[in-house]
């Protein structure tokens, strides 16, 4: 059992996996680039399908608590980052 935001006795699997990844061409913006890389597997196993698959994707499977780790350590980056003039999105 784990607790999520303050909620208790939520059952994650400890063989979860969660992909990181970006596409390996150009394709524009970053819901193009990466959110399609970004998910879930209820295993490693099934990551490691996944990835054979998705041959037009450079990934990297975490363990979910180190998933949450890298966002949150991505979001403190990007906090601190200075912005560009002329940015989409900024």
């Amino acid at each position: 059992m784990t607790t999520v935001n303050g909620y208790e006795n939520i059952s994650i699997p400890t063989e979860l996996a969660v992909s990181f990844g970006v596409a390996r061409a150009d394709r524009g913006a970053v819901q193009q680039m990466a959110c399609p890389y970004i998910n879930a597997f209820p295993s490693r196993a099934e990551y490691e399908r996944w990835a054979q698959a998705t041959p037009d994707a450079v990934t990297l499977a975490l363990p979910l608590a180190d998933a949450f780790a890298l966002v949150r350590a991505i979001g403190r980056a990007s906090a601190k980052a200075p912005r560009r003039e002329g940015r989409q999105g900024a």
